[in-house]
């Protein structure tokens, strides 16, 4: 009989942790309620990317089994022994996205929740990263996911705008209505 190897999922996400006159800038989610129906929180950002140069090291040497290939999102299967292995790469920031800045764009600009253009946007490091490693099953809904061991890599980036971004986003705060 064939052993089958301890699998892992794994899944990459960076944060802007955003201060907006003394409030921490948030969005509401559409699609999912908590206890009660209350309204769902989270931070501006999400899944991060890895670069298409180091698919082949991440597939052939690791092992990796991708949930989906064509946006190159580092959410993916590998073997249990395989993750410290998997954090040292990671650690090093290279060969794949370092920032939210491409995610917060797209949950601000104009076509997912109305607040922004793209070009007006101007997003500033206000301080350095940090890292949280999580491990719990994910309640992600994608088919065939939802309650699989899971290790999260959250970076969290201290951000601020520029003035004219921040007064925006003051104003049109309270009619937000996401994309989630």
């Amino acid at each position: 009989s064939i052993m089958t190897q301890e699998r892992v999922r794994v899944s990459c996400n960076a944060f802007g942790v955003i201060n907006i006159a003394d409030r921490l800038l948030v969005l509401r989610s559409r699609s999912r309620t908590g206890k009660e129906g209350r309204s769902v929180y989270s931070p501006l950002g999400g899944g991060l990317k890895y670069s298409p140069d180091v698919k082949f090291w991440l597939t052939d040497d690791l092992g990796a089994e991708f949930e989906i290939s064509e946006k190159r999102p580092l959410r993916m299967e590998i073997p249990i022994d395989k993750i410290e292995k998997f954090e040292e790469w990671y650690l090093k920031r290279e060969g794949r996205e370092t920032t939210p800045y491409r995610e917060i764009r797209e949950e601000l600009c104009i076509e997912e929740t109305g607040i922004l253009f793209e070009d007006l946007l101007n997003i500033y490091t206000a301080g350095s990263p940090w890292l949280v490693v999580n491990r719990k099953p994910t309640t992600r809904e994608a088919t065939g996911v939802k309650g699989k061991d899971t290790i999260y890599f959250f970076e969290f980036h201290p951000l601020t705008f520029d003035d004219n971004s921040k007064k925006v986003i003051s104003e049109r705060a309270n009619e937000i209505t996401p994309h989630r």
